[in-house]
C-alpha cells in the first residue's frame, strides 16, 4: 500500500468501487487526510466504518450522493474522525441525530454541505451549530449549505448568519 498517501478520489458515478475494495485500501492508508467517494452506488455504511476505523486523521470527506450510506455510517465517521474540517453529506438520508453528533464532535469543521437531505430539520441545523454545550462548530464554520432541504425553513439563513463568523457563507 501507499502509507504516505494523503488524498484519494474514488467518486463520480462509480459503479465499480466496492466496500471490500475500500476496506482493503483503508487498512494501509492510516495517514489519509482527504477522501472522495461521492456518487458510488455500490458502497454502503461498511465503507464509512472502514474509513472511521483505519483513517482517523481524515480532514475532508465528500461522501455525498452515495445511496446506501445512512445516518449510522455517517455518525461513526464523525465520531472517529474528529479532525474533519470539510464534510459533504448531500443527498444522503441522514437525520438530525447526525447533525447533533457533528455539533458535539467536529469543533474544527469549516465546511458542512448537506444539500437535498430530506430528513434534516431546522432543529438539526441548530444542533450542528450550537452543539449540546452551546459551542458546536459555530466559531469555525465558514460555509454551510442546506439547499433543497424541505424541512429547513428559510429563516434559518438569518439565524445562522447571526451565530456564525461574519464572513461565513450560508446557502439555502
Amino acid at each position: 500500500m501507499a502509507p504516505h498517501l494523503t488524498s484519494l478520489h474514488l467518486g463520480g458515478q462509480n459503479g465499480y468501487i466496492t466496500d471490500d475494495f475500500v476496506d482493503q485500501l483503508a487498512h494501509g492508508l492510516r495517514n489519509l487526510r482527504q477522501i472522495n467517494v461521492f456518487d458510488c452506488e455500490r458502497l454502503t455504511d461498511r465503507t464509512l466504518l472502514s474509513l472511521a476505523t483505519y483513517c482517523p486523521k481524515l480532514e475532508a470527506a465528500d461522501i455525498s450522493k452515495s445511496p446506501h450510506f445512512s445516518s449510522i455510517g455517517v455518525v461513526e465517521l464523525v465520531r472517529n474522525c474528529t479532525g474533519l474540517k470539510y464534510l459533504d453529506i448531500s443527498r444522503i438520508a441522514v437525520t438530525d441525530h447526525v447533525l447533533a453528533v457533528v455539533g458535539n464532535t467536529l469543533r474544527e469543521l469549516e465546511t458542512l454541505i448537506m444539500a437535498e437531505c430530506p430528513r434534516i430539520t431546522s432543529e438539526g441545523i441548530v444542533s450542528a451549530i450550537e452543539g449540546s454545550d452551546g459551542l458546536g462548530c459555530q466559531f469555525t464554520l465558514q460555509r454551510l449549505s442546506f439547499s433543497n432541504c424541505p424541512h429547513v425553513e428559510k429563516s434559518m439563513v438569518d439565524w445562522c448568519k447571526q451565530r456564525l463568523r461574519q464572513d461565513a457563507i450560508v446557502v439555502w
